[in-house]
């Protein structure tokens, strides 16, 4: 990490660099607030004061939606408290933020984080409203151990959803890289945390022929074929089975080219299906 120090004025503060590792930018006219700036190109105010004889550091925020204006009025008042009170703002919010829950973490990630960065943030949200938070919803976030991790995930593995214990593996990971990046632990408990079961790649995929082949023979069906069509062409087979007619037929068009535990799945699904109605 390197430090820089400019004279900054508002229109200029989007301007400063990114740079291959991350920069400290220090306010030449406020003693001790700088702009961190990733090589991602996020931006956090900090304010660096003195304490026990330590440099430390707090968050004020990040920009856009803290301007540099009201940074230096942040960083000028907490300084005050440093330097007449002996204050120690870190630790002051440090403690704040130690009494926050796993339900309040988890809001702010899909507020704060997944919403803006991820298109899948619903199944983010959907898997912590269904797996996460009934285990550790009014737990403080603190209190959180390695092993706690371990026994939810496994436990989720050993009901036999080993995949969805893997998504909630990452997903953890996740969760407690953004309670990190937002000072309310110090590390990651759920950094490389071993995911319990090993997933298997689809057989194949289908080669040029065969696809050319499954569209000509879709162009030949019935024009109420359509819907069961669109189905296929996302993926859901069985979808496709359940709401066309003549379903035998159209199982045998629809998985033509498919590896055969792909066949048996989607066949074993319609006479399910079939079955129900």
């Amino acid at each position: 990490m390197s430090n820089r120090r400019v004279v900054m004025r508002a229109r200029t503060v989007p301007r400063l660099a990114a740079e291959a590792s991350p920069v400290d930018w220090f306010d030449a006219t406020t003693p001790g607030l700088a702009l961190h700036v990733t090589p991602a190109g996020s931006r956090t105010w900090y304010l660096f004061y003195r304490h026990l004889r330590t440099t430390r550091r707090v968050k004020l925020g990040t920009y856009p939606a803290v301007e540099l204006a009201k940074a230096r009025e942040l960083a000028r008042g907490k300084r005050v408290r440093v330097e007449t009170q002996g204050a120690d703002p870190a630790a002051e919010r440090r403690q704040a933020r130690a009494a926050e829950s796993i339900a309040d973490l988890c809001h702010d990630y899909i507020e704060r984080h997944a919403k803006a960065r991820k298109r899948s943030w619903r199944e983010d949200e959907r898997i912590i409203n269904s797996e996460v938070c009934p285990a550790w919803r009014n737990r403080a976030v603190t209190d959180i151990r390695r092993r706690d991790l371990h026994a939810l995930v496994q436990g989720i593995a050993d009901r036999g959803a080993g995949v969805m214990a893997n998504r909630v593996c990452a997903l953890l990971s996740r969760l407690f890289r953004f309670a990190v990046d937002q000072e309310i632990v110090d590390a990651n408990p759920a950094a490389h945390l071993p995911r319990p079961t090993r997933e298997q790649s689809r057989e194949r995929v289908l080669t040029h022929d065969e696809i050319r082949a499954s569209w000509a023979t879709w162009d030949e069906l019935r024009p109420e074929l359509g819907r069961a069509q669109a189905l296929r062409d996302h993926g859901d087979v069985a979808g496709a089975i359940a709401i066309a007619e003549g379903a035998d037929r159209l199982a045998d068009l629809a998985l033509t080219g498919l590896p055969e535990r792909t066949r048996r799945r989607a066949n074993d699904e319609a006479k399910n299906t079939d079955s129900q109605q």
